[in-house]
């Protein structure tokens, strides 16, 4: 594609084989998907720093890093979140090359780490209670948990692995209850307020 070959590269694609895949590739469908996928990847400002194996092989080595750093008294951006907000940062860090430090180099996904620190620090304090998909991580980006997947985690975790604390909820449906009643509270509160300002 684009008159390169991998033959010099990957000695076992042979000839014909190439060829396939470059027809494949070439229909009018793979190319729309192909466009598709590459307007989807710009929408997404926080990119991970990972090789293609993903989080799987990264989790516990961060596990060891952040308990040893506890354990040295090292003070770390990382206290007090939950793993799935943790390890999503860990994966957008990357090594500073004048002081071999990691560190996140983006301004927004800084501000998205900032935001963490603070909803943890109110959950420290009893200030704030994360209820499943509606944790730290999803609030500071202002998007709820992936439906299939949970964040900072391996794709193949479902909201039942990764919030196990809660499994609870996919019995009873207790959450879906609390929200509706949430809404229910706050529209009855804005119709006697209105009622209220309409007598004075």
């Amino acid at each position: 594609m684009n008159g390169l070959t991998p033959y010099k590269e990957f000695g076992k694609i042979k000839p014909h084989q190439w060829e396939r895949f470059c027809e494949q590739k070439s229909t009018p469908e793979a190319i729309a998907l192909s466009q598709h996928n590459s307007e989807q990847a710009k929408k997404n400002i926080h990119p991970h720093r990972l090789s293609p194996e993903g989080y799987g092989p990264n989790v516990e080595k961060w596990r060891i890093e952040i308990e040893d750093a506890k354990a040295a008294g090292v003070p770390t951006i990382y206290d007090d979140m939950d793993e799935c907000s943790m390890f999503w940062l860990k994966a957008r860090e990357v090594k500073d090359k004048e002081t071999g430090e990691l560190v996140i180099p983006d301004q927004r996904t800084l501000a998205v780490a900032q935001s963490i620190q603070e909803l943890a620090q109110k959950k420290v304090k009893g200030e704030f209670v994360p209820r499943r998909e509606w944790d730290e991580l999803s609030l500071a980006l202002g998007n709820k948990e992936h439906p299939g997947r949970v964040w900072g985690f391996s794709s193949k975790y479902g909201l039942k692995l990764g919030f196990p604390n809660q499994s609870t909820m996919y019995k009873t449906r207790q959450h879906y209850k609390d929200d509706l009643l949430a809404q229910l509270c706050k529209k009855a509160d804005q119709y006697i307020e209105e009622k209220l300002n309409q007598r004075l």
